[in-house]
């Protein structure tokens, strides 16, 4: 199954009893995304994350990427991230800087989708149905990376952004999979369930060439 990533920009800094400043990371909440998708904040699973709480860099997967440890707790209603960079990776001091002096302020979680639900399957009633896109539940989190540019135009609005960016300007490898896999079921050229989606893929993209 391929790792999908969403992304949003929210930071929130704690000043502790002591006078430091503790750094929270709104990593995910059930708003829909650009793809009109929405992950069902109650049912993350933590635990896998939490064996292994690394915090990467762009979504590379390289252990020179790593820049640091995570905590993870819902909170509120959505996933909440506190960090702590690794001052000795190679990475580590320039991502806590660049974070600190707000010139990066996005994270965007990699996971494992458990059930998935078409939206317009659901009743109308429920604020989650709408025209396009998936409600995930279960999704298993594997790693939360620091990105440049978040894939969530509202998140982008929040924090006072340009509210015409075009989505194009969201350029991740995860970003464009799961936009061509998307387009490929719109198209019918994919199973409807993303469960069974990389199995299609591998029809238009071997394994080799990915």
């Amino acid at each position: 199954m391929i790792p999908l990533r969403r992304s949003l920009l929210s930071v929130r800094r704690e000043v502790l009893e002591d006078g430091t400043i503790r750094l929270h990371f709104t990593a995910s909440t059930a708003t829909p995304d650009r793809y009109q998708d929405i992950i069902d904040q109650a049912s993350w699973r933590l635990d896998n994350y939490r064996m292994n709480p690394v915090v990467m860099l762009d979504h590379d997967y390289r252990v020179e990427k790593v820049v640091g440890r995570g905590e993870v707790a819902i909170v509120d209603g959505a996933l909440d991230l506190v960090p702590t960079w690794d001052l000795e990776s190679p990475h580590g001091p320039m991502v806590a800087g660049m974070v600190d002096r707000g010139t990066v302020s996005a994270v965007s979680v990699g996971f494992l989708p458990g059930k998935s639900v078409p939206r317009a399957s659901l009743p109308k009633e429920d604020p989650r149905c709408g025209e396009r896109g998936w409600v995930y539940f279960d999704c298993d989190l594997l790693e939360v990376s620091v990105v440049a540019v978040p894939a969530n135009p509202e998140a982008l609005a929040a924090k006072g952004a340009a509210k015409d960016w075009p989505p194009a300007a969201s350029v991740s490898v995860g970003s464009v999979v799961d936009e061509v896999l998307r387009l490929l079921r719109e198209m019918d050229a994919l199973p409807k369930n993303p469960e069974s989606a990389e199995s299609g893929l591998d029809r238009y993209f071997p394994p080799k060439d990915r």
